[in-house]
């Protein structure tokens, strides 16, 4: 489970259950000491200080509490921000108060681990400026010493947090008079007296025994720095330097020890510093050659790269020239099929233009065929009229030459037989003349009728032979109508021809009556020379036979104006 996780829960089961922060802390605690910088990093950025300071206040009685707690603000202190976060809520006042607690209990575990860790804390906090005034003003220069003093009852390592503690403290003149003050003097020069002759002892035994002296060597260093911050100030030079507790020697040689260890230190400091530095500049190198590979590889890459877009380019652009030259055979295609199209339609059009054509053409000449027709038509009227004009004149002739007749019985009566016999011949002759102008009037008629019939005729002849210029079931159409109207021109001629035929079976039997007229006249002329009356004066012709021949002559006149 994240860090995160685990903080946030802390601090849910916290503030929902007062008695939850021992297991907290603890856990806290655990988090922070197992040694991964990872954990403090994330602590510190999901405030775990919110965490500490609560269970400082909350439970100030319970040694476990404060010990998990003061182990967690020990290892958050050791980050700066944080050490100022924990000092400015009062971390640094509840430590004294927790190692003043533990120191004045009863000496037990709990209270040594709570001393122990406030030790600790206080320690890591005094590393700050700010925190160490702070301690310094609360009175943490007495419960340190405090904890020196009482070396029965406390631990090897809550006496060496206590003098790295006050290491950090005394680094300040208001907290070095402070010590002073407090006897620290004393305690100091004793503590180096005891340190240092225990070292000489063990490294003479180390040396015998080949053992490792490097934690004696540490105390050593400690209590020279807190010496040496102790002598900065002028009062307590003095007590330092002045018997009992003082000895000039001992602080002359922890001074000159303190030199040479701030010199190491400074040196070890500077090796350390130039080899970070020389690190730095190897891991520089070291970055800037894998850069430098890296960029290699990168410029083998965008070169490879480079290669294979110019590849895929030429790869395109035969590509492209192929699509190209195919879009091309495409579009010529189907332009040479557009042109195709069209020019087909444009057939299509005249085509139908010509249908048009054809067809109005085709109305054209059935209307002008119709036309015709009704010429025809009015002209077989017509000839129906003359031929009614005819037979009316014929009738007028029979009626004519029945009064002839009658007037010719009534002659061979009378006295003058003679006169009414030459009248007789004159109105025959008047009839025959009739007669024959009528005949020449139908003969002219039968004669045009037949040149009417035969250009007609020839008109229809000509359209059927005439070009087709439609389709076939238009053009079969219309020589289906031309035919129609063909039949129907040679029915009218039929129909003239039988009138006319009719016509002439009329005039032959005028013509045989006339001619029984004629040879009844000679009979009657050998007669009348024979006859005792030959003396007899003319007589003129009879009424009905003058008016039969002047009827004749105006009706044949009638229909010569109607001809005309």
């Amino acid at each position: 489970m994240p860090v995160e996780e685990v903080l946030d829960e802390l601090q849910q089961r916290s503030a929902s259950d007062p008695s939850q922060r021992l297991q907290g802390c603890a856990a806290l605690a655990n988090l922070v000491t197992d040694g991964e910088e990872s954990h403090g990093v994330a602590l510190s950025a999901a405030d775990a200080c919110a965490l500490v300071t609560p269970a400082l206040e909350t439970r100030p009685d319970d040694h476990d509490v404060q010990a998990n707690a003061l182990e967690a603000a020990a290892q958050l202190a050791l980050d700066p921000a944080d050490s100022t976060r924990l000092g400015a809520a009062g971390v640094c006042e509840r430590a004294l108060a927790a190692l003043t607690a533990a120191t004045a209990a009863a000496p037990d575990a709990a209270a040594a681990a709570a001393a122990a860790a406030a030790c600790r804390a206080l320690a890591n906090l005094s590393a700050h400026a700010a925190n160490a005034a702070r301690i310094g003003g609360a009175g943490g220069c007495a419960a340190l010493l405090l904890v020196l003093r009482n070396t029965t009852a406390r631990g090897a390592k809550a006496r060496e947090s206590a003098w790295m503690a006050i290491s950090n403290l005394v680094k300040h003149r208001d907290n070095s008079a402070r010590m002073g003050d407090a006897g620290g003097c004393a305690v100091a020069m004793a503590a180096y007296r005891d340190a240092r002759d225990a070292a000489a002892a063990a490294a003479a035994a180390a040396a015998a025994a080949d053992m490792d002296t490097s934690q004696d060597t540490s105390a050593l260093l400690v209590l020279r720095a807190v010496i040496a911050g102790l002598a900065a100030h002028p009062a307590n030079a003095a007590r330092l330097a002045m018997p009992p507790a003082g000895d000039v020697e001992l602080l002359a040689e922890a001074l000159l020890a303190h030199g040479r260890d701030a010199a190491q230190q400074a040196a070890a400091e500077e090796r350390q510093r130039s080899e970070a530095g020389r690190a730095r500049a190897a891991e520089e190198a070291r970055q800037l050659a894998a850069c430098a590979d890296e960029q290699a590889a990168a410029l083998r890459a965008r070169d490879d790269e480079v290669a294979a877009v110019l590849a895929d380019k030429e790869s395109l652009e035969v590509r492209v020239a192929q699509l190209t030259a195919h879009i091309s055979d495409q579009l010529l295609a189907s332009d040479e099929r557009a042109v195709a199209e069209l020019r087909a339609q444009e057939g299509i059009a005249e085509v139908v233009l010509a249908a048009r054509r054809a067809a109005h053409t085709a109305q054209a000449e059935r209307v002008k065929a119709q036309r015709g027709l009704e010429r025809e038509e009015k002209r077989g009227a017509a000839a129906r009229h003359a031929r009614d004009v005819n037979a009316a004149a014929l009738a007028d002739t029979q009626r004519a030459l029945t009064a002839v007749a009658a007037a010719l019985a009534e002659a061979g009566h009378a006295r003058n037989a003679d006169a009414a016999a030459q009248a007789g011949a004159v109105a025959t002759a008047d009839a025959a003349a009739a007669l024959a102008a009528a005949q020449r009037e139908l003969a002219e008629e039968r004669r045009q009728r037949a040149a009417d019939a035969a250009a007609a005729q020839r008109q229809l002849r000509r359209r059927i032979r005439q070009p087709a210029e439609n389709s076939s079931t238009a053009l079969a159409a219309r020589v289906e109508r031309l035919n129609a109207e063909l039949q129907a021109v040679k029915q009218a001629l039929k129909q003239s021809t039988a009138q006319l035929q009719c016509s002439e079976g009329i005039v032959i039997v005028q013509r045989n009556k006339i001619d029984r007229l004629i040879k009844w006249r000679d009979f009657k002329q050998v007669k009348s020379a024979n006859s005792d009356t030959s003396s007899a004066a003319p007589v003129p012709p009879s009424e009905p036979v003058a008016a039969a021949a002047a009827g004749g002559a105006g009706a044949h006149g009638t229909k010569r104006q109607r001809e005309e």
